[in-house]
């Protein structure tokens, strides 16, 4: 089965839409065949793993032993993996994925998205990367000056490397794109 990593903050309280966001997109990648990894513990990682439970899917944790003690791993994991090092974590949660969703985050979510579109570009991804509604932008807009600041060529040939999701059902559409 696929698996759609679902990468965000661990700061999103569960009656927040953000929240909802990320259950309901699980939900559906679930019911579409999809498992769902997370980083394993509250907020959008908590809703990740909550929605792809109630889809059917298979919830995936990816943890830190770094923070043990620090925040607690969501009950809805079927399977946690924890890792001793930070980036041996963000390297298997965004490595072992087919697709990935980034909402709202900060700098643990940047150093994932950044990751998830360097995998993208170089082919490891065969889907775009879904960013959430217009808050990665500004992460975009920097990106462009900067490469336009270097006067980088564009490379026409590159792969599409991220989409914008408003909804959950973009979600699905994109998971079911073949080859998007």
């Amino acid at each position: 089965m696929p698996t759609l990593a679902i990468l965000g903050t661990w700061r999103a309280p569960e009656d927040s839409a953000l929240y909802a966001f990320g259950a309901a997109a699980a939900e559906a990648a679930a019911g579409l065949g999809w498992n769902v990894s997370t980083g394993g513990y509250s907020g959008v990682m908590d809703a990740g793993l909550r929605g792809a439970r109630a889809g059917g899917g298979q919830a995936l944790a990816h943890t830190w032993t770094g923070l043990d003690g620090v925040l607690a791993v969501s009950p809805h994991a079927s399977e946690v993996r924890a890792h001793a090092r930070i980036a041996s974590r963000v390297g298997s949660l965004i490595g072992e994925a087919d697709a990935c969703l980034v909402l709202p985050g900060r700098m643990g979510t940047v150093a994932e998205l950044a990751l998830a579109l360097e995998c993208r570009a170089k082919g490891e991804l065969a889907r775009p990367v879904m960013v959430y509604g217009g808050f990665w932008a500004s992460f975009f807009d920097w990106l462009d000056a900067s490469n336009a600041r270097l006067e980088f060529d564009t490379d026409r040939s590159a792969p599409v490397l991220h989409r914008r999701v408003d909804h959950p059902a973009d979600v699905a559409a994109v998971l079911r794109a073949d080859g998007a």
